[in-house]
Parts: structure tokens; sequence; C-alpha cells
């Protein structure tokens, strides 16, 4: 009843789980390295700041509108859908002011 494998049966047992093997090792290698998540590359290629006041003024406090043109660099092979963001303007470490950006898709 419990016959032992025949030897070409064995010899291909063994090249099967052989190949199993590599198939599994080269996709963790593929998962690891080329299909591996990074971070977008986020460039501030420009700011524009604007005020309503004309010159210099001697009011302690005024409204200063920026517009700041910014990019992003997708370095994945696939697209990514991001959500809306926001932006913190901090001078000597105390916060200024805030934007908000619209989400999108950032193409591969």
């Amino acid at each position: 009843p419990n016959s032992p494998l025949k030897p070409h049966r064995r010899q291909r047992l063994c090249w099967l789980i052989f190949a199993l093997a590599i198939i599994i090792v080269l996709i963790v290698i593929l998962l690891v390295t080329v299909f591996k998540v990074r971070e977008p590359i986020i460039t501030l290629n420009k700011i524009s700041l604007d005020t309503d006041q004309p010159g210099p003024s001697l009011q302690s406090g005024f409204n200063v509108s920026m517009t700041a043109d910014v990019s992003v660099k997708n370095p994945n092979p696939a697209t990514f859908k991001f959500s809306n963001t926001t932006s913190t303007i901090y001078y000597r470490e105390r916060l200024v002011g805030d934007g908000h950006g619209p989400g999108g898709l950032a193409r591969a």
C-alpha cells in the first residue's frame, strides 16, 4: 500500500520544489526592491508675498497673502492618490499662518 516514490518521480518532485523556491525568492526580491513604496519628492518652486499696504507701516499687525508653487514628483512605478494637504508657516517658533491644498493624483 505505501510504496516509495519511483526515482524519476522523486527527482521531478525535487525539481518542482526547487523551482517553487526560486520563484518565491524572486517575488520577495522584487517586492523589496522594485515595488518598494518610496516617499514622494515635494519641491517648493516659488513663493510670492502680497500685502494690501503700499509701503512700510508702523502697525504691529498686518495681513500678508502668500502664494506657493509646489510640485510633487512620484518616484514609484505606480500612480497614487493623495488627499487634501495642509501647510503651516512658522516665524521664530510661532505659528503665523497656514494653507490648504486640494488632493489629486501623483502619476508615475
